[in-house]
């Protein structure tokens, strides 16, 4: 057996025979397994991150957008005035007066709830809010 120092000051015997060739330290040796789990935490939290950033990239990328026109569609609003069947009035819509025509076959009295079934020009295409309209 030969003896040599480690870095760790500690006695180091290599095993010379001709059928083992290997070290082995008087120390304790758990600092290897704590930098071997370290890595692995760090290895698990770094794969963790790209999934999750990588489903949020999908996710946003799959779901439609609707800006301008179409973002008013399907939209609940309140009538302000009276408006009969087939008529002109006015609604409110998210803080905004609208024109609009009623497309239903009931009277939409005023503060009913609407919703906005479409646009044709500057004026909404709306009826009476319904919860059976929504199915």
């Amino acid at each position: 057996m030969l003896r040599l120092p480690c870095i760790s000051k500690k006695n180091l015997t290599i095993n010379m025979s001709p059928q083992f060739l290997y070290y082995t330290s008087t120390g304790t040796g758990n600092g290897a397994l704590a930098v071997l789990i370290i890595g692995f935490i760090l290895i698990l939290l770094i794969i963790f991150i790209v999934i999750y950033y990588t489903i949020k990239i999908i996710t946003s990328q799959t779901g439609k957008k609707f800006t301008g026109a179409e973002s008013i569609i399907n939209k609940i609003g309140i009538a302000r005035t009276a408006i009969e069947a087939n008529s002109k009035g006015t609604v409110t819509l998210d803080g905004i007066s609208w024109e609009a025509v009623n497309l239903g076959a009931e009277k939409i009295e005023k503060s009913d709830n609407i919703i906005v079934m479409g646009r044709k020009g500057v004026s909404l295409q709306v009826k009476k809010f319904n919860k059976k309209i929504l199915r």
